[in-house]
This record gives structure tokens, sequence and C-alpha cells, in this order.
């Protein structure tokens, strides 16, 4: 029996950590046509007033020098699209936003697309989305509460979800394994 409640604690922390990690992640990596994307924002959880986005692009191991990348930022709850171009940063492959502004505290999509040249389009040119939530800069006065809206289901938390989902399977049978070996002896 003391098996049983481990093996039922092991189930609930998975299941938290699924949860928790699936909602927001801190770096997210996606596909824009045949180019990997890394997205982050400083500061994390990105806040409602400027931030400086970091996209980091590769084609397949390689980083893509000399593309072009942009941004478009759209708040799912209102029509307030914005668009903000990118400079090369640091790394190769690194291109950075140094003042995308969230005007609100709410979910928005992060729509990264990548041009192998300027002004011309290239096979394997794509754009990828990305949820983040803004939060405010200050609590000093708290919003109203107001329901929380739907995330759209992007690759990297159905990832999350089917892994823990796999783990959570596997602790469950594991479960069942020993139990029926305790009821035998």
């Amino acid at each position: 029996s003391n098996m049983k409640f481990s093996i039922l604690v092991l189930m609930i922390a998975s299941m938290l950590f699924v949860i928790g990690t699936a909602a927001f992640a801190a770096e997210q990596t996606g596909k824009a046509g045949k180019y990997t994307v890394t997205f982050m924002t400083t500061p994390d959880p990105p806040v409602a007033a400027d931030n400086v986005f970091t996209i980091t692009v590769k084609d397949g191991d390689k980083p893509l020098v000399g593309g072009v990348v942009g941004i478009r930022a759209d708040m799912p709850a209102m029509t307030m699209p914005s668009v903000y171009k990118t400079t090369p940063g640091t790394k190769p492959g690194e291109y950075i936003c140094q003042q995308a502004y969230l005007g609100m505290e709410d979910a928005w999509i992060i729509t990264i697309k990548v041009q192998q040249k300027e002004g011309a389009v290239s096979e394997g040119d794509g754009q990828v989305d990305f949820p983040i939530m803004a939060k405010l800069i200050t609590e000093a006065i708290p919003p109203p509460p107001r329901p929380k809206p739907v995330q759209p289901a992007s690759a990297n938390n159905i990832l999350y979800i089917a892994g823990g989902a796999a783990l959570l399977l596997i602790i469950v049978i594991l479960g069942f394994v020993l139990s029926k070996k305790d009821n035998k002896k």
C-alpha cells in the first residue's frame, strides 16, 4: 500500500508538471517553413509595455544568417495587431526586436515570419505562431477579474501533453503490475 501511495503521488506530480509547463513556456520552438525558430522574451514573462523579443533561426543545423525575420503581435481578444522589424543579434542566426510593445495585459499570439532574402520569396520560407501572456508591470492596482482566454494549441504544447500522457500511462501500467505482484504474495 506504500507503493500504491507513492505511485499516486508520482502520477499527480507528473500531471501538475505537464499542465504547468504546457501553458506558456519561457522559450518556445517551432517550424516556420523549413526553418527551426526559437522565440524568447525579455522580461519573462513578457509585460504590457516594451519587451525584447529574441528569435533564433536555423536551417537544419546551420544558423540562418542574412535572413529577414518579421514579427506580428495579435491579441485575440481585440483587433490590435502590431508589426515589428528585427535586427541581427550578436550570434549567427539571432534576430532581435528591441521594442516589442504589447499594449495590454492579456494573451497574445506572436507570429514570426522567416524569409531567406529581403524582398524575394524563397522555397522554405514560412511562419510560426507562439502564444504568450503579457503581465502588468506592477500589481499596485490589481485589474478586475476576467475569464482567461482559451489558448490555441501549439506544437510545443501538444508535445508536452503527449509526453506527460505517455509518462502517466507508464506509471499506471507499472502500478497495475506491482499491485498484481503484491496480490500474488
